[in-house]
C-alpha cells in the first residue's frame, strides 16, 4: 500500500518540530541556568590548621525540576575531584545546611607549609553536566613543632649511661603531637657524628632512647630532625650537653689504697732486707797474710 506522499511530509515534519523544540528547551535552559537558583557559601574561618574542624554553611535556593540534584564538595581546585563530597540532594527547594568536617579524619595531606582549598557547591545533573554554582576559597596551614627537654639536663659524665625522652608537638594546640612519626636522630661528640638512627614517636609524641658518652670528650650534641610528617612542617632541634669527667668512687679510692699496700710493703721489706745482707757482707773481716818474694 502506497503512503501518500503528504504522511510522509508530515511525519518529517513532527520530527523537526520535535528536535527542535528539544535543542531550543536545552538552549533555554542553558542560558536561564543562573536564574533557577541562588546559592552562598560562608564558612567559620578563612584560615584554619590542619588539625581544625572545618564549619561550612551554604544556602540554597533551587526552582529546577525535583529530578535534579546538587552536591557540597571541598576540593582541591574547582573540580569535580572532591577531597570531601556530601550525598546528593533533590532539587527544587530551598535549604540552609552545615558541615562540619576534618581533613585529619578524611587523613588528608601534602607537602606543602600551607595549601588553598575549595568549598563548592555543584549540579548533578545530565543536562548541565554538573555545573558548578558557587565557590569559596579556604586556606589550610600546617602545624609548628616545638620539642620539650627533659628538664635540667644540661650534662652528663663520662662513659655513663642515660635514658632520655623528648615531647614533640604543635606550638599552638599541645594537645597535638607528632604521633608515630619518623624522626632522625644525630649523636655528635666534640662536633664528630658518632652514630645517626631513625625512631618513631609514641601515641603522645614521645620520643626515648638511650645515650652514653666516648671517653675523652668534653660535649655532645643530639640533633633531631622532622622532615617526614604529613600534618606538621619540617623542624631541627638540638640539645648541648657538657661531659664530665668522671671522678674515682669512694670504692674505687679504698681498692687502689689496698692495692698500694698489699704490693708496696712487701716489696719495701724485701729491699729492706736486701740492703742490710749487703751492708753485712761489706763489713765482714778477711785475713791477709805476708807475701815475701
Amino acid at each position: 500500500m502506497r503512503v501518500p506522499s503528504t504522511v510522509i511530509i508530515g511525519i518529517l515534519c513532527v520530527v523537526l518540530l520535535c528536535g527542535s523544540h528539544e535543542y531550543l528547551l536545552k538552549n533555554t535552559l542553558h542560558s536561564a541556568q543562573p536564574h533557577l537558583f541562588d546559592a552562598t557559601i560562608s564558612s567559620n574561618q578563612e584560615e584554619y590548621m590542619i588539625y581544625e574542624e572545618i564549619v561550612a554553611t551554604f544556602n540554597f535556593s533551587s526552582h529546577v525540576t525535583s529530578e535534579d540534584y546538587f552536591v557540597f564538595a571541598l576540593s582541591e581546585n574547582i573540580s569535580f575531584n572532591s577531597i570531601y563530597q556530601s550525598e546528593p540532594i533533590q532539587g527544587n527547594f530551598s535549604i540552609s545546611k552545615v558541615y562540619t568536617f576534618s581533613l585529619l579524619s578524611l587523613n588528608y595531606s601534602f607537602l606543602e607549609q600551607d595549601i588553598v582549598l575549595y568549598l563548592l557547591l555543584y549540579y548533578m545533573d545530565s543536562l548541565f553536566e554538573n555545573k558548578i554554582c558557587c565557590s569559596k576559597p579556604i586556606t589550610i596551614n600546617k602545624a609548628d613543632l616545638i620539642c620539650d627537654f627533659p628538664e635540667n639536663f644540661t650534662q652528663i659524665e663520662e662513659c655513663a649511661q642515660y635514658n632520655i625522652s623528648f615531647r614533640l608537638y604543635d606550638s599552638k594546640n599541645p594537645q597535638f603531637f607528632l604521633v608515630e612519626e619518623e624522626v632522625t636522630c644525630w649523636i655528635l661528640f666534640d662536633n664528630n657524628i658518632h652514630e645517626i638512627f631513625t625512631l618513631r614517636t609514641s601515641h603522645d609524641g614521645f620520643l626515648y632512647f638511650q645515650i652514653e658518652s666516648d671517653k675523652k670528650t668534653k660535649k655532645c650534641e643530639i640533633l633531631l630532625i622532622c622532615n617526614s610528617s604529613k600534618w606538621f612542617n619540617s623542624a631541627q632541634f638540638s640539645l648541648q650537653l657538657e661531659i664530665l669527667q668522671s671522678l674515682p668512687s669512694s670504692n674505687q679510692i679504698i681498692t687502689t689504697i689496698t692495692v698500694i699496700f698489699s704490693v708496696g710493703i712487701p716489696c719495701s721489706c724485701f729491699v729492706y732486707f736486701g740492703i742490710l745482707i749487703y751492708k753485712k757482707k761489706l763489713k765482714q773481716n778477711y785475713p791477709f797474710r805476708d807475701i815475701k818474694i
